[in-house]
């Protein structure tokens, strides 16, 4: 719920000043008996109001982002601090138009702002600020990913971007495949973080795991964790089955055994032993028949799921 706007005596005096000027030129006029002092005043008030009309909304704005009015959660000079946006810059009331609603819980307007902003931003600060508040706190809904992709484009070393898309095309279930192999790929070859690199190395091998060619599965999981000094424990246990299935049960063993080691929580224990379990019989170092009908099962809900997914590509941005 928003936090009603405190009453400010200030901008009342303001209003009142304002109302008096206006109603002493009326009064001046009523008064004035010659039509050439008349028509002077009207031409002095009428360029008064036109320039009035230009500068007040600036004006009342700046006030309003002046610190005097606060909501809760929403202060501008947090904004421009955090994203190191002092002085001029030209569209910055958007972003701070874009950082109120959003405080405020209503996204689609403050995803309005953020892009409306970018279009009139020229300054690296404010557009790389759009971003960074898009990636960081705004919830994981489909208006934003045309937005993270371009940002990701123009600021590809940023990790908050970066693993907003990531974490989308990995886990969510409407997500494209191709479109994300496309982009995992692209960040593969050309990111100079080795961070960035692994999870694409690693959603690369998912591809390739949930197709059943557990070789090239095996081979980019095993790059994935080249690039990180501390592999996921889904990494580890998913380099473990590539190796079963490929026959090689010592390193399944050692793989399933690195995972175990890795997590501390007692469940994710006992879901990479059942999971093991499934793979190979430890007694005889024979392929569980089971683990072939785990695995097409999981292509086939592969297959199944591509059917109904969203390409960012096609997302429309009015």
């Amino acid at each position: 719920m928003n936090q009603k706007k405190p009453y400010n005596p200030n901008l009342m005096q303001m209003l009142v000043s304002i109302i008096a000027f206006v109603i002493n030129v009326i009064l001046l006029i009523y008064i004035t008996d010659s039509i050439e002092i008349q028509k002077s005043i009207i031409i002095s008030i009428a360029c008064f109001c036109i320039v009035l009309s230009f500068l007040l909304p600036v004006i009342v704005k700046a006030y309003y982002y002046s610190g005097k009015f606060t909501v809760k959660g929403f202060s501008a000079s947090y904004a421009i601090n955090e994203y190191h946006l002092n002085g001029y810059i030209k569209g910055k009331y958007f972003f701070l138009d874009a950082f109120l609603n959003r405080v405020n819980g209503d996204f689609a307007s403050a995803m309005d702002c953020y892009e409306k902003c970018l279009k009139k931003a020229a300054d690296k600060r404010l557009r790389l600020a759009c971003y960074l508040d898009i990636a960081r706190n705004m919830p994981q809904y489909l208006d934003i990913l045309p937005v993270l992709i371009e940002g990701y484009e123009e600021f590809p070393e940023e990790r908050d971007i970066f693993q907003k898309l990531a974490s989308y095309y990995m886990w969510f279930e409407g997500a494209d495949r191709e479109e994300g192999t496309r982009w995992f790929r692209k960040v593969a070859e050309n990111s100079s973080s080795p961070e960035n690199r692994s999870r694409a190395y690693y959603y690369l091998g998912m591809r390739e795991y949930l197709s059943l060619d557990f070789k090239k599965a095996k081979e980019l999981f095993l790059k994935s964790m080249e690039l990180t000094d501390t592999p996921p424990a889904y990494l580890v246990l998913d380099t473990a089955v590539c190796f079963a299935c490929l026959g090689d049960y010592d390193a399944a063993r050692s793989y399933a055994v690195n995972a175990a080691a890795i997590v501390d929580d007692k469940n994710d224990i006992e879901f990479i032993k059942e999971k093991m379990d499934y793979i190979f019989k430890a007694k005889t170092e024979a392929i569980n028949p089971e683990t072939e009908k785990l695995m097409q099962e999981l292509s086939r809900r592969e297959q199944a799921a591509m059917e109904n997914t969203i390409k960012i590509e096609n997302i429309r941005r009015e």
